[in-house]
């Protein structure tokens, strides 16, 4: 209570000590401006008598005592209307919280200038009342710097009082916690600051005293959300002072992570913890002593790193916990996303920190909101009726999907955060390792090899106070270095995967077989994912060869850096994916809209590209039938949205237009056809063509048949402008290169006669393979396979139309089967290829 009541004694002290000196600074400035400065003849006369104007005194008829006087009535009536609005603006909006809040509304950076300009023009106006007592009146300076002081009380009240009204919103008060936090990390984040321990220690309180006040405030706005009553579920959005307060967070969060490098080279900067030891991994004799005694292991103290950023994420936890779907994804949208940047920096821990505190809340309410899953056999019965395109998505399946989205973009953002992190630490290595050992912080590092870089630069300046110069040669100490980065890095990569195959990959297997519009994002997301892995994983095999450049002492302890089984968990990721999103395409509602995205056409594009790669690569197709109807259904489904939304061109482009998906199915089943007649290995692995197809046209062979010739005419006629040409052209030449690296040359599939392509022994693979040149795979398929399965079955087919080329080709397969037939029929044996 004493030093309390003195330190307010001094600033009283201290405040009248600054105005007499003003008071005295201001008569004395007047008197030599009237005496010296207007006496100077080179002056101007306006100026000259300004100077002297300031010196005189003011006219005897004037009562400047009445006038300063009343100035001071109105300021303290100022005065008690500003304290009273405080008085409301706390007692109203903060009565419910703590005095740290409180606080902060009197704190006010405009208020503290308020309230020193306030007693200066006060004290000035007592100090001018009390010159006549000891014989002396003010000049006019002195009254003109006690009016101008008196103005800004007067003129800065409104502004003051609008801002104190302002802070009946809470969430006004962060700023102010930014400052705070500004000033307790800034000083001791400057590199070579040298501060003592006592400061850094009392700067660490200060932090910890704005955490706790932020922790505060966002209680407080939370509690103040207002309970929607009467309101659709997809409607609800989270509070608008909310998703400011989660914005502030993770703009703090990145910040301090900025910061955190040099604020850890600040020794005691870091919170003490205990850690608790592992039973199986302790000392035995330890271990024998707590059995002994009936006690547990001591825990050991150790500095918590990340004391700031758990208590970011138990603030950050607290304001998304107990929220809906749609209240998740209005919050998360307003929050900037620092996973990449703090991965980019070396700071793995704070982002996995950050990944665990949004996403923990969001999958958990995702696991509850999803309806119940669609069993994946219901796909194919689909397909085989026509079944109905699903229905439009509904606004709370929206927000499913965009948080959906939200948590797979944020582990995308790591990923990519790992390649940068990565990227850099391979330019110029190791020149740079030397650089940073020797002081200079070229590069951000991750825990383990900044740790390694300090120990090394203080063994080395051991090294020159012992020796008087150096010893250790570049060449270990880049050993070293490589030794602890390649260690971190495949150690955080094995991390991150993990992640990827054990926790988030089942999440999105379960999404994914949902009927929302979160299985398309999730899918779709998952599966940029497994091509951004590909980034880190090459740079990481550039990395590692510096690293193994560097490795020359061969008994040093070395880790594993074989990155095969990053690659073959990527992959499993990747082939694993493939099916459900088949089944995607298949069950998607086709009907785009430009403010979403169209994951029907991706499902689409996405499951054909797949099983296009299926077919011409050698290795066994995972849930063929299953994928080829759902890639029937999706056709159907594709053509009949073309016909919607494509009507402006001429009709005969528009039918090219409409064709386009069933032409890419057809070509997908010549690649097939093509594949499977080279050997008896790609005719087994690829028969689930055949059997998809004759179940098609067991349904309707006429109507099958009808459409398989129309598409083909359709693109015979606008060939030269078919929008899917370059895509079919490009898809035509890789089957080629499939042949050829199956032991077929390029001339002689192209050039070559039937004899030269294994013609007496499969001359109907022969057949197909020297039309390659002249014929598109659709209309081989047709002609070889389609029409004569479809007439079998009843079908009438109508060549009038067909044009020159397809017609060629059905006679040419016919002659061949009707050759075969008659060769058989003498010699009493079936004819293998029709009875395929």
């Amino acid at each position: 209570m004493s030093w309390t009541a003195l330190r307010l004694l001094g600033r009283v002290v201290f405040a009248t000590i600054v105005a007499v000196v003003l008071v005295s600074v201001g008569q004395r400035c007047g008197s030599l401006l009237k005496d010296v400065v207007a006496e100077w003849e080179w002056l101007p006369r306006w100026l000259s008598s300004a100077a002297s104007w300031c010196g005189r005194l003011p006219p005897p008829m004037l009562n400047v005592q009445a006038i300063v006087a009343a100035a001071l009535a109105v300021t303290g009536t100022l005065a008690g209307v500003y304290f009273a609005t405080v008085a409301f603006v706390v007692s109203t909006a903060y009565k419910d919280t703590t005095a740290r809040v409180r606080a902060l509304v009197t704190r006010l950076p405009g208020g503290r200038v308020y309230a020193r300009v306030y007693v200066q023009a006060v004290l000035s106006g007592l100090i001018v009342l009390m010159m006549p007592t000891v014989g002396r009146q003010p000049n006019h300076l002195v009254l003109a710097m006690v009016a101008l002081l008196g103005g800004f009380v007067v003129l800065s009240f409104g502004r003051l009082r609008t801002q104190l009204y302002d802070l009946l919103e809470p969430r006004r008060l962060l700023p102010i916690v930014g400052q705070d936090l500004a000033r307790s990390t800034m000083p001791v984040s400057r590199p070579g600051s040298g501060e003592p321990d006592t400061q850094v220690l009392l700067r660490r309180r200060q932090t910890l005293a704005s955490l706790q006040t932020l922790s505060d405030i966002c209680a407080l706005v939370r509690s103040r959300e207002k309970d929607l009553t009467n309101v659709a579920a997809e409607y609800v959005t989270a509070d608008t002072r909310s998703r400011t307060a989660a914005q502030y967070l993770s703009s703090q969060w990145l910040t301090y992570g900025r910061r955190k490098r040099d604020l850890l080279a600040t020794p005691g900067w870091c919170v003490s913890s205990h850690e608790h030891k592992d039973w199986l991994l302790a000392d035995a004799m330890e271990i024998g002593v707590a059995l002994s005694t009936s006690t547990t292991l001591p825990a050991t103290r150790t500095e918590d790193s990340l004391w700031v950023e758990r208590r970011l994420a138990a603030i950050l936890g607290e304001l998304l916990s107990g929220r809906g779907v749609a209240e998740l994804a209005s919050l998360l949208n307003a929050l900037d996303d620092p996973v990449r940047e703090l991965m980019r920096c070396g700071l793995f821990a704070e982002a996995r920190l950050w990944i665990e505190t949004v996403a923990a809340p969001v999958i958990a309410e995702v696991e509850r909101a999803l309806p119940a899953p669609v069993p994946r056999a219901t796909v194919g019965t689909d397909a085989a009726t026509g079944g109905e395109l699903s229905s439009p998505a509904t606004g709370t399946e929206l927000a499913l999907a965009n948080v959906v989205d939200f948590v797979m973009h944020t582990h995308i953002q790591a990923v990519l955060g790992l390649y940068d992190h990565v990227a850099a630490l391979t330019a110029d290595f190791p020149q740079w390792a030397l650089r940073q050992v020797a002081g200079k912080r070229v590069r951000n590092l991750g825990p383990v090899a900044a740790q390694s870089s300090c120990q090394i630069q203080d063994a080395l300046d051991f090294e020159v106070s012992i020796e008087g110069r150096r010893i250790t040669s570049d060449a270990n100490v880049s050993q070293l270095m490589a030794r602890a980065i390649a260690t971190e890095i495949i150690d955080e990569a094995t991390q991150l995967m993990a992640v990827f195959d054990e926790d988030l990959w089942p999440w999105v297997r379960r999404v994914g077989d949902s009927p929302t519009a979160a299985a398309g994002a999730a899918l779709s997301r998952m599966d940029e994912a497994t091509a951004k892995w590909q980034h880190p994983l090459a740079a990481m095999a550039e990395l590692f060869t510096h690293c193994e450049a560097a490795h020359r002492e061969t008994d040093d302890a070395w880790p594993d850096l074989d990155l095969d089984d990053l690659h073959r968990r990527r992959q499993l990721l990747h082939d694993g994916l493939r099916t459900p999103i088949a089944v995607l395409a298949a069950r998607a509602n086709a009907h785009p809209r430009s403010d979403r995205p169209d994951m029907f056409g991706w499902a689409f594009q996405r499951s054909y590209q797949d099983l296009f790669d299926d077919v011409l690569s050698d290795r066994a197709v995972i849930d063929l039938d299953q994928r080829l109807l759902a890639l029937f259904m999706a056709t159907d489904s594709a053509r009949v949205r073309l016909q919607s939304s494509v009507r402006r061109h001429h009709p005969s482009v528009l039918a090219a237009v409409w064709s386009e998906p069933l032409s890419m199915l057809l070509q997908l089943s010549g690649t097939a056809m093509t594949i499977g007649v080279v050997n008896e290995h790609d005719k087994l692995r690829l028969a689930g063509f055949d059997t998809a197809w004759e179940r098609v046209l067991d349904a309707n062979a006429q109507h099958v048949l009808d459409l398989c010739l129309e598409t083909i005419v359709h693109n015979q006629r606008v060939l030269g402008m078919s929008p899917g040409l370059l895509a079919q052209t490009t898809r035509h030449n890789r089957v080629v290169e499939a042949l050829q690296a199956r032991g077929f040359r390029r001339e002689d599939l192209y050039f070559g006669e039937a004899d030269l392509l294994g013609g007496e022994s499969n001359p109907r693979a022969a057949l197909i393979l020297s039309r390659l040149q002249i014929a598109q795979l659709s209309e081989l398929f047709v002609a070889a396979w389609l029409l004569p399965r479809s007439v079998q079955r009843g079908a009438v087919p109508t060549l009038d139309h067909i044009g020159s080329r397809l017609a060629a080709l059905i006679a040419a397969f016919e002659a061949l089967d009707a050759t075969q037939s008659t060769h058989h029929g003498e010699t009493g044996a079936a004819d293998p290829a029709v009875e395929q």
